[in-house]
């Protein structure tokens, strides 16, 4: 199984560490860009539906001049239709964008239709009513949307409607009915992306002019994906589904004067390819970074690995007091280890006391930097140990300034009094003394100040809850790095459960005492009633009764107290028969 040396290893980690950065940014810096270009590419493109729009306002603009032109000629102003008609067919013939002209009178009746000749008979009933009422109502020119057919025209169109006003009074309406082609002709004139279909909309959404297909989808309206994105705004961009189903990103703009909108569907490859590309060449680029810098790294760590294990040859030569090997390398760190390691040797020969007392020196200097280093290390345990210990500990301890404010607080402290750290730390240690307390407390950090240390000090402390607890306080001052007192350790024992059995002891050693006095009195008047035979047997069964309960009481003692209590520690044993039987004797 192939393994790496500790030296491949580290050189190894510095590769990826100096790598890691690189790559991190590179990514980075990569999805901004993609969503930089991308977030470009769908602004440059809304500027181009934007100009689009610009030539579709301006193609239709110069549709309904023509018509309004007609509407000013002077036969409309004599009344003369027939001159009219032939001014009309004279402005259409030349401009294939012109399916038809029509002039109706305010009812809507047709007067003049140029699909007709002069003089025959022309429908009664209103062809266009979607934009002529509109123009009856506001008196001003009005572009309609595109219908698949009409009575007589049976393709799609769309019409422009423009009143024909004479001393403010509306007299006629001339209605224009263009072709579909005069506005597919602007997407031929634009340039239109190569991967990208352009659809021009009428008001309503539906399609009048499209960059591919565009019989096929004459009419349609737009997918209901591009009607929500068209819906957000005048113009926008984001991703679409077409009718073909194809995934594409979308930009449209619509123009404020007529409501016609223009769209542009890009594949999203054409814009998330060159991204992926870059992701794969940044990937490319990582693992070829990653695969040099392995090589480098072992061919780095074969240059020296077997330089040092030469070393170490060498090294023990000289040990054995044998001509070390010289290393073949390049390095001159090795090539100058190589050469202090020969001079070792050559004055290891030459000079042998000298050796011994350069040797007994750096052994020295060794020794103690171990003995510092140990002494460091064991510094360090005991300040981790000290920190395990206090947070640790039973005993509550806390620290605090010379104003008595509360520093540190641990896991004792607030087993002890209730308030756990982030509720003490920072108020006064006020907290925890009775008000009846308080001036000692004033007094121990007077003494505090003067440097003073206090030792064993019992008082009373008063827990979160309001229970009373008798304590044992050892307080110390704290100094800084001058020597100046910045505050003072406190360590609080709770001996309210010694207190008590304190007094449960004193409680039962005076019971033990008088039921002694009322034993000791009962018994010398039984002796003064009893025969002197009988005197020896009361006082052996005295000695029995006396012996026995001083071996309760004793039984019952706290700790320290029974004369055969273990120096360790440990809970006593039962007392011995000679110690009992001593007992009684001294009873």
């Amino acid at each position: 199984m192939f393994r790496l040396s500790a030296l491949e290893r580290r050189l190894l980690l510095v590769v990826l560490v100096a790598l890691a950065p690189i790559v991190t940014l590179s990514c980075v810096n990569l999805v901004l860009d993609a969503r930089h270009q991308r977030a470009e590419r769908l602004r440059s493109t809304i500027e181009t539906m934007r100009a689009m729009v610009g030539s579709v306002d301006t193609e239709l603009s110069r549709l309904t001049a023509v018509l309004q032109t007609l509407a000013a000629s002077s036969s409309l102003e004599r009344g003369d239709l027939k001159d009219f008609y032939d001014t009309a067919r004279r402005a259409k013939e030349p401009d294939a964008s012109w399916m038809n002209i029509v002039l109706a009178n305010s009812e809507g009746k047709q007067l003049v239709n140029l699909l007709r000749p002069y003089g025959a008979t022309l429908p009664e009933k209103l062809a266009w009513p979607a934009t002529f009422l509109p123009v009856l109502r506001e008196r001003r020119p009005s572009i309609g949307p595109l219908v698949s057919h009409g009575p007589i025209i049976r393709t799609p169109v769309f019409t422009i409607d423009v009143p024909v006003m004479r001393e403010n009074e509306l007299r006629y309406v001339l209605t224009g009915i263009v072709k579909p082609e005069a506005i597919r002709s602007v997407i031929d004139q634009q340039r239109v992306p190569s991967d990208g279909v352009v659809s021009i909309f009428d008001a309503r959404g539906n399609h009048v002019a499209r960059s591919r297909a565009n019989e096929q989808w004459l009419g349609k309206p737009a997918s209901e994906t591009l009607q929500a994105l068209m819906a957000r705004g005048t113009e926008g961009s984001g991703p679409s589904l077409p009718l073909d189903g194809q995934h594409i990103y979308a930009a449209f703009s619509r123009s404020p004067a007529t409501g016609w909108s223009v769209a542009v569907g890009i594949p999203r490859g054409a814009i998330d390819d060159p991204v992926r590309r870059s992701y794969m060449i940044l990937g490319a680029g990582i693992v070829l970074s990653l695969v040099l810098g392995l090589v480098a790294a072992f061919t780095a760590a074969h240059s020296v690995s077997r330089p040092v294990k030469t070393l170490r040859l060498a090294a023990q030569a000289v040990g054995r007091g044998e001509r070390p090997p010289e290393p073949r390398t390049a390095l001159p760190e090795i090539r100058e280890v190589a050469d202090a390691l020969l001079a070792a040797y050559s004055a290891h020969q030459k000079q042998l006391e000298t050796e011994h007392a350069a040797r007994a020196e750096a052994e020295a200097t060794t020794r103690l930097k171990g003995e510092l280093v140990g002494a460091q290390e064991r510094e360090e345990a005991g300040a981790r140990r000290l920190a395990a210990i206090v947070d640790s500990s039973d005993d509550a301890i806390v620290s605090k300034t010379v104003e008595g404010v509360i520093t540190s607080w641990n896991r004792g402290a607030e087993r002890m009094f209730g308030w756990t750290a982030a509720e003490a730390i920072g108020h006064h240690i006020n907290l925890i003394i009775p008000e009846d307390r308080r001036v000692e407390e004033d007094d121990v950090l007077a003494r505090i100040r003067h440097g003073e240390a206090i030792d064993h000090y019992e008082t009373v402390r008063v827990a979160k809850d309001g229970r009373l607890l008798n304590v044992s306080l050892t307080v110390s001052p704290l100094k800084d790095a001058t020597d100046r007192i910045v505050g003072a350790s406190k360590i609080a024992r709770d001996v309210t459960e010694r207190r008590r059995l304190e007094d449960e002891r004193d409680r039962l050693l005076l019971r033990e005492q008088q039921a002694r006095v009322e034993a000791e009195s009962s018994n010398r008047a039984k002796i003064n009633s009893l025969q002197p035979s009988r005197v020896n047997s009361a006082l052996h069964s005295m000695r029995s009764s006396a012996g026995r309960v001083c071996c309760k009481v004793l039984w019952m003692r706290g700790p320290g107290l029974a004369p055969w209590r273990s120096s360790s520690g440990a809970p006593p044993a039962r007392p011995s028969l000679s110690r009992i039987s001593w007992i009684s004797r001294a009873s």
